[in-house]
């Protein structure tokens, strides 16, 4: 019939790529016939998607097929002729080799003719995208961010039920017994009390408040999201532990069931980098961490070395984020979680220690003048409450069975009570030799301390959001506002010494980002790439230590991939899109302790051309003491599109592009 043809047409148009695999699943035994339906669910899911609709689930299968399609894709389902051995299901359709239906002159049997099958389709899909997009300007229109085989963190098609009042009012009182379960289990864990913990983080209460606004807004719609992006370097990317025990991960268990239980989709992304400085990095916060984040954390302290003027350039690039999330600096490491004896950094003031004076002087700043959410977490405050840190003497140090040694010991500070198990042996790893592991990064109970209490602060947050939820929907007040209300207020204001240094570098600029590390969100430098004499490979520093990522199966994210060439490669051509203000930086991959002496030099060694005509790069910005890893090609990019080329000049190193960044 005419309906057999046109879905004909559209499961040859949608799954041609598909048949192959299916053709492999072949076989009897219980695991095969798991990943036939496994792969036939998948199937149906992406024609229904073409329909907006929810996909049926399958009921059987046909046992003489090789070839199974499974799904409707437009009307009701008529019946559909089948070898006398195949089953014929109410809610799929089977395509399978010995296809019977109806075929056209000249073609095989039960196979219409490519061609008409071709037009059908189009017809059919043309009519439905302009159905789609009809109402909707071209302005309107999302552009694309590059390829989505590096988007580690895709929606998935779900179909939610609408509920009425009551429905939602009686989810919600059921999240909050499990939110009160939760901090009820974290208090007991360590041995804290309430407003212990609630000193781990300094919080104003706008900061608060419009958290709470953000998950209201999420628990408005009907199966909302709240996205949590972690950056930093290799102390939250879980270096020395396993990649699940990294305090990102522990802050992401710890919530998962109360937000589940609200109807709230938690989305938590590790993006930390080992090795890595606060810029280039900061420059692609939106693509790397994702242009729908709710919280973004920063965690540079090690590499920043004092130099507070790059956490504030981190905070106006987050500022410059789609999404204008809240900011939360993390603090504390591995042994430094408390004083010890002479009277280690420790301070009195929640959310931050000694050493980050200045970063809190400046998240109070950001937060009065620019309406900025901003917090700080620490969780030595937390535990100073009830605990002291004793450092160990080297005659008595004691050893973990694998051999690590333990720095310190937690002691309560009323000699009667007893450590919890949680705090015991805090520096023991779970396995000796895993890559990172030093005295500067965290043990798996560290990182499980400093998750849990973060994760704590959430609880409490989206407690708050729920009860006000409850309250909205029994008195019919008005749906919250927005996200995009609620990020309105969000503004540059003021200035600093630091910026005025730096302004043109990274206070007030708003920079377009290409980039090879991994994991990201958006585009990438292959997007750019105009011709393949470059090829994708991992940084120097970062091949043996990936191998043994993978041979010790640490789970750990992280990579630092760049485009190689070398002089006889050619040169490689990236094309920049919609230059407005005329800056282009290229940046390599970092190195290590030490950068290869067969790695070219950014400045000396490389040609640089903008539509091939030859650039003198820009020695006047001190763009070393931001990125040290950067060269400031040109200021002056014309507005518009523009083909960027680099040229290695020695045929003795090699060139590693990791970034191509322009405003």
């Amino acid at each position: 019939t005419q309906n057999d043809t046109h879905d004909g047409a559209l499961l040859v148009m949608l799954f041609d790529e598909e048949r192959e695999e299916l053709h492999n699943l072949t076989g009897t035994g219980r695991r095969t016939k798991t990943r036939i339906s496994n792969h036939r669910r998948r199937v149906s899911m992406m024609v229904m998607e073409n329909e907006d609709r929810e996909p049926p689930r399958p009921k059987g299968w046909s046992s003489s097929i090789c070839l199974v399609l499974f799904g409707v894709v437009l009307g009701v389902l008529v019946s559909i002729p089948l070898d006398v051995k195949s089953r014929y299901f109410t809610d799929s359709l089977v395509v399978s080799d010995s296809f019977d239906g109806p075929g056209t002159p000249g073609s095989p049997k039960g196979q219409p003719q490519e061609q008409d099958l071709q037009k059908v389709c189009q017809k059919f899909l043309s009519a439905k995208n302009a159905s789609k997009e009809a109402g909707k300007s071209e302005s309107e229109a999302e552009p694309s961010h590059g390829h989505d085989e590096t988007k580690l963190w895709p929606e998935q098609p779900q179909h939610v039920e609408e509920e009425g009042e009551k429905e939602k009012i009686a989810r919600f009182a059921s999240a909050l017994s499990v939110i009160d379960s939760e901090k009820t289990k974290i208090r007991q864990l360590y041995q804290l009390e309430h407003a212990d913990i609630k000193r781990s983080l300094w919080t104003p209460l706008s900061t608060s408040m419009h958290i709470v606004h953000r998950l209201q807004a999420a628990l408005a719609n009907t199966g909302g999201t709240f996205a949590v992006a972690f950056t930093g370097m290799s102390v939250c990317a879980g270096h020395g532990s396993y990649f699940n025990e990294s305090y990102p991960l522990v802050f992401e268990q710890s919530l998962a069931q109360s937000f589940k239980k609200a109807g709230l989709r938690l989305r938590v992304r590790n993006a930390c980098m080992g090795g890595t400085y606060t810029f280039p990095y900061s420059w692609c916060l939106s693509n790397i961490a994702g242009t729908d984040v709710d919280v973004i954390t920063w965690d540079f302290g090690m590499m920043e070395a004092g130099r507070p003027m790059l956490s504030e350039g981190w905070l106006r690039q987050v500022m410059h984020m789609p999404s204008k999330p809240a900011v939360v600096f993390m603090g504390g490491y591995a042994n430094e979680l408390l004083e010890d004896q002479t009277g280690g950094a420790i301070t009195d003031e929640p959310g931050f220690d000694r050493v980050d004076r200045e970063r809190f002087e400046l998240a109070k700043k950001y937060n009065k003048e620019s309406k900025l959410p901003v917090s700080g977490f620490w969780v030595a405050p937390a535990l100073k409450a009830k605990y002291k840190q004793v450092k160990i003497e080297e005659k008595n140090r004691g050893k973990t069975p694998d051999g690590i040694e333990n720095f310190i010991d937690i002691l309560p500070i009323d000699s009667r009570k007893e450590t919890p198990e949680a705090l015991k042996n805090l520096r023991w790893y779970s396995k000796t030799g895993l890559p990172g592991q030093a005295s500067w990064h965290p043990a798996p109970r560290e990182h499980a301390v400093i998750g849990r209490l973060f994760a704590y602060h959430y609880l409490i947050l989206l407690e708050s959001a729920l009860h006000n939820e409850i309250d909205r929907l029994r008195t019919g007040y008005p749906a919250p506002q927005t996200k995009a209300e609620l990020t309105a207020e969000i503004q540059f204001s003021g200035s600093s010494a630091a910026c005025s240094e730096h302004e043109e570098m990274f206070c007030d600029s708003e920079f377009q980002c290409a980039s090879s590390y991994e994991p990201r969100q958006g585009r990438g430098v292959v997007d750019l790439l105009e011709n393949d004499n470059f090829k994708k490979a991992l940084a120097p520093a970062d091949n043996t230590a990936i191998r043994d990522v993978i041979r010790l199966k640490t789970g750990y994210l992280d990579r630092k991939y760049a485009y190689k060439g070398k002089m006889a490669d050619g040169p490689a051509g990236f094309r920049l899109h919609h230059v407005k203000d005329g800056k282009v930086i290229v940046c390599e991959p970092t190195y290590g302790w030490n950068k290869p002496e067969d790695v070219a030099d950014l400045e000396s060694d490389i040609e640089y051309r903008i539509d091939s005509k030859v650039v003198e790069i820009v020695k006047t910005i001190d763009i070393k003491e931001i990125a040290k890893n950067c060269v400031v090609v040109t200021t002056n990019c014309p507005r518009g599109g523009h083909d960027l080329s680099l040229r290695l000049l020695t045929s003795t190193k090699s060139l590693y592009v990791s970034f191509v960044i322009w405003t």
